[in-house]
């Protein structure tokens, strides 16, 4: 009896001290990634700061401005989507060749638990990246450019 008891408690020790670790290890890379991807926001945001203007220089400079918008909101989440599907698929087959749930189910509660990051990330870049940038100073222009960010982040992570 006093065998089995001082082996599950081990066992429980060394679960406490995995699982810990590896919840402040996806806590910490989570904190990394979004401190590198609001840093990413400023320095775009300050490369063009004081460059719009009303010449074609001033032009190119909102076209780059906006490029940067997109593309930092395209391909970084792409990526970051197609690195996490292979860490779940095991998982993943498992629960469906049981019979929890189908390939569109998961798909769609995949979808709907990543959806608050697509919104609050794009409009965090837009917002940092914006107003440094000097882009147009009216509500609808910010509105219309945060939609469209949003909405290009989205698609980027649904396909």
């Amino acid at each position: 009896m006093e065998l089995t008891f001082v082996v599950v408690h081990y066992l429980y020790l060394i679960d406490k001290v995995f699982f810990g670790r590896l919840c402040l290890y996806a806590v910490l890379e989570d904190l990394l990634i979004k401190t590198v991807y609001k840093g990413i926001a400023v320095m775009a945001g300050l490369c063009f700061t004081g460059t719009i203007k009303n010449t074609q220089l001033g032009v190119q400079s909102v076209q780059g401005a906006l490029f940067i918008l997109v593309s930092e909101n395209t391909f970084s989440p792409m990526y970051s989507v197609l690195a996490t599907f292979p860490r779940e698929m095991p998982l993943f087959l498992r629960e469906y060749r049981s019979g929890l749930y189908s390939t569109h189910i998961y798909y769609i509660s995949k979808m709907i638990a990543m959806f608050p990051g697509l919104i609050v990330e794009p409009l965090v870049f837009v917002l940092l990246t914006y107003w440094l940038a000097g882009l147009r100073d009216t509500l609808h222009a910010f509105l219309f450019t945060a939609f469209i960010t949003i909405l290009t982040m989205n698609v980027s992570t649904a396909c």
